[in-house]
């Protein structure tokens, strides 16, 4: 069992945005930067698959997962990868679009990238005629189970704790 302290979800209704912040010592866990980037992009390119939506991730200057275009591209953005690393413990995680109401991504630059377009999974999966109902909890769901297949059945559980919580937690690796 590879030790994780928290497996910290956020659920922004309002936006309808999954957050996930895992919180792992790059150390104990024997895992590299990079990697773990790949596997928070694995995560989420699973958790969209799971509503019949293909993603694509890894993707050089565009780290996040992306949908195709029908030449294969990297099209619109589905969701969003950024972590803080401090004393080899990775905090913050990643941002998937699940139910968002993409409105407000008309008044900013997402991720700085001028040119694109931001989606979700649920527009996508309308757009594509899809018929698995995109839910946030079935996304939640989603994101715990493969979670635990990437880090080789870890112990997951959803806690809420308030921002100076999480940084007292994190402070505490110093």
């Amino acid at each position: 069992m590879v030790p994780v302290s928290f497996f910290y979800v956020f659920n922004l209704t309002f936006f309808g945005t999954l957050m996930c912040y895992p919180i792992i010592h790059f150390l104990d866990n024997q895992i590299r930067l990079r990697e773990y980037f790949d596997y928070l992009e694995d995560i989420m390119i699973h958790v969209a698959s799971i509503f019949g939506l293909e993603c694509i991730g890894r993707i050089e200057g565009k780290r996040g997962i992306w949908t195709k275009s029908t030449k294969g591209t990297p099209d619109k953005k589905v969701g969003s990868v950024g972590i803080s690393v401090r004393h080899w413990v990775a905090a913050h995680g990643f941002a998937l679009n699940v139910t968002t109401d993409l409105s407000y991504f008309d008044h900013i630059v997402a991720c700085g990238l001028e040119n694109a377009k931001a989606t979700s999974i649920e527009a996508e999966a309308k757009e594509r005629g899809l018929q698995e109902q995109v839910t946030m909890e079935r996304a939640v769901q989603g994101v715990s189970e493969t979670f635990c297949r990437k880090f080789h059945k870890v112990q997951v559980t959803e806690e809420t704790m308030t921002t100076e919580q999480l940084a007292n937690y994190v402070s505490s690796f110093e």
